[in-house]
């Protein structure tokens, strides 16, 4: 006998494989454009939040860890990002459809590790992303909300002490001694990488535990 719930879950499914599919069949540039344009949404809901548990303390813990601005800094990454894909030719960047796992590990740069989860994204990879050692709640809302406004369930978030879950097609770490993406996607991402590193020079944001620089081939 079919229940209401078998009912309600298959079509739960099928509209996630349908936004799935609908995903892969957009070119690199849409994935880009459609990746920040849900950042900027998920960044105007985290400014609310803060806005409406009043002014942060400087000295507070958000501000200490990554700074209470880190997901704006990371909007901003993937905006760069939807321009330099914009301007790809055609056809430029595959579609891989693999899974990846993208472990960003205590004090690697969040805004660095937004390009290297970028890169599988708009190359269409499914991504679990692992957060190990502390994450401020307004950055772990970030993430959330950007993995919950992306179709079909590309983007994935799990938090733990330097986990791999594995069951994926490639695994990448990222921490301040090793940083394993070898993506041709990344390495095309180069430029964003140094205007993101200037960018922290300039304002002050660069974590001490590791300069952000321009992914290596």
């Amino acid at each position: 006998m079919t229940t209401t719930l078998d009912r309600t879950t298959t079509t739960a499914a099928g509209q996630r494989a349908a936004s799935r599919a609908a995903w892969s069949a957009l070119s690199t540039a849409d994935r880009a454009r459609l990746l920040a344009e849900c950042s900027g949404i998920a960044v105007g809901g985290t400014s609310r939040h803060a806005l409406a548990h009043g002014p942060q303390d400087p000295r507070s813990h958000e501000n200490q860890i990554g700074g209470g601005d880190l997901p704006s800094r990371c909007d901003r990454v993937l905006h760069d990002v939807a321009a330099h894909a914009a301007a790809l030719p055609a056809g430029s960047v595959g579609s891989t459809r693999v899974r990846t796992e993208l472990v960003v590990d205590t004090g690697f740069p969040l805004e660095l590790a937004t390009l290297h989860l970028a890169a599988a994204l708009i190359a269409d990879e499914t991504v679990l992303l692992g957060l190990c050692g502390p994450v401020t709640a307004g950055t772990l809302r970030y993430v959330r909300a950007v993995a919950a406004l992306l179709p079909g369930g590309v983007l994935r978030i799990s938090r733990g002490d330097r986990l791999v879950n594995g069951g994926t097609d490639r695994v990448v770490w990222l921490s301040s001694d090793c940083v394993t993406d070898r993506s041709p996607v990344t390495r095309g991402l180069a430029v964003v990488a140094a205007m993101t590193a200037s960018r922290q020079l300039v304002d002050g944001t660069s974590d001490p535990a590791r300069p952000a620089t321009a992914p290596t081939s």
